[in-house]
């Protein structure tokens, strides 16, 4: 019987990029002529790294991550998401656009459904937000419907996380839409 192959642990971010890539879009702009097991090794080597991501920007048209406009911190931070960073922090934005139905649970079989279905932190994170400004939910989800009120975080969240990307220069954005092509398509839809 023959082991299962090791799975390959994750490229470690790019402190020279503006964004975090997965190693499929290193793999796109070589065009097939090498595959993960020598990326890695050549992206470990300064002079190599910096003929990829010249083929990358050009590739998509990409500004320099020096010509960027400068971004604040947290911005910076959300640009450094990958994607499944990127759909916990759209999860979370969308529990604090629903923070109400979260606070006006009160029934303790309620409450508990709540947390079983978003997580203790998440749960907590509604509460501690509900009296703070925040966009209007796009629909009110049934305070007794686990199933849409999750569907409602999701679309929401994502709602939030496409607001964020369409008040960023174009510059950024080009990166971002890279960076986060598995996003849902909503959520990059003029808002």
């Amino acid at each position: 019987m023959t082991p299962a192959p090791t799975p390959t642990p994750p490229l470690a971010p790019d402190a020279t990029l503006p964004v975090t890539l997965g190693e499929r879009h290193w793999l796109d702009c070589l065009d097939a002529i090498a595959d993960a097991d020598q990326l890695r090794p050549w992206l470990g080597q300064a002079r190599f790294r910096q003929r990829l991501i010249a083929r990358l920007r050009a590739r998509h048209r990409l500004p320099a991550a020096a010509e960027l406009p400068p971004l604040a911190a947290p911005d910076r931070g959300l640009c450094r998401l990958d994607a499944t960073a990127l759909a916990a922090c759209a999860r979370a934005a969308g529990v604090i656009v629903h923070a109400d139905v979260f606070a006006r649970a009160i029934e303790a079989p309620r409450v508990s459904a709540l947390r079983t279905r978003f997580g203790e932190a998440l749960h907590r994170l509604a509460l501690e937000q509900r009296d703070q400004p925040r966009p209007e939910p796009h629909t009110v989800a049934p305070a007794n419907d686990l199933e849409a009120l999750a569907a409602a975080v999701e679309r929401d969240g994502w709602r939030c996380i496409g607001a964020w990307y369409h008040a960023q220069p174009r510059g950024w954005q080009a990166w971002l839409a890279l960076a986060w092509d598995t996003t849902p398509a909503a959520a990059f839809a003029d808002a």
